[in-house]
């Protein structure tokens, strides 16, 4: 993906660019974004990862977001994209439809809309993960993408206890203690880069 990428950024990276328009984008850990400013065109494409876009105002000029079979088109707003394998996320924070979310099955091509609590899908540009009543295999597994190696979860058992909590995305190791610790669980370095999660 970052071969095709105009703009992109590693494991563990966030960064903010402005586009020629003015519009901002915020990216998350391992994104790339491919754009067409060429002649009247303001489009871009998520090729991969999670972008927030503060998109500048201009309505003759409409801005285009791809995101595998999605398209989102506006004049200016600000929403937050995510392209993962198997689905799409939008949600707009601001706007028509202001904290409304929309996810799509890549697998299925089925649509679900829901309304979201503002800030905990966008919590990641402030460099933190909010969840609640998730299971402690989803926490490990948003982890392990700001994680520069690789986090294992060593039993299916302890990875289905719920936690819910604010987790430090700069600092995946440590979080991934912390949320270890909540059910009674550890975490050992098996190398460097080699993390096992498991009941103590």
């Amino acid at each position: 993906r970052r071969l095709f990428a105009d703009i992109s950024t590693t494991t563990g990276e966030f960064r903010t660019v402005t586009l020629e328009d003015g519009t901002h984008v915020h990216m998350d850990t391992a994104t790339s974004i491919s754009l067409d400013f060429t002649g009247p065109n303001r489009r871009a494409a998520l090729l991969g990862g999670r972008a927030y876009f503060d998109v500048a105002r201009d309505a003759d000029r409409p801005f285009v977001v791809t995101a595998g079979p999605a398209e989102v088109t506006v004049i200016g707003t600000r929403f937050d994209l995510r392209l993962d394998d198997d689905s799409v996320f939008v949600v707009v924070e601001h706007g028509l439809v202001g904290g409304n979310s929309l996810r799509i099955d890549l697998t299925t091509c089925a649509a679900r809309r829901a309304d979201i609590v503002p800030g905990t899908d966008t919590a990641w540009r402030d460099g933190r993960l909010e969840v609640e009543d998730w299971s402690i295999a989803q926490v490990l597994t948003e982890l392990d993408r700001y994680h520069r190696g690789l986090i294992l979860l060593g039993d299916a058992a302890f990875g289905r206890h719920r936690v819910s909590g604010s987790f430090d995305l700069t600092r995946p190791d440590q979080a991934a203690h912390s949320v270890a610790r909540v059910q009674g669980g550890r975490v050992r370095a098996l190398s460097p880069w080699v993390l096992l999660v498991s009941p103590a």
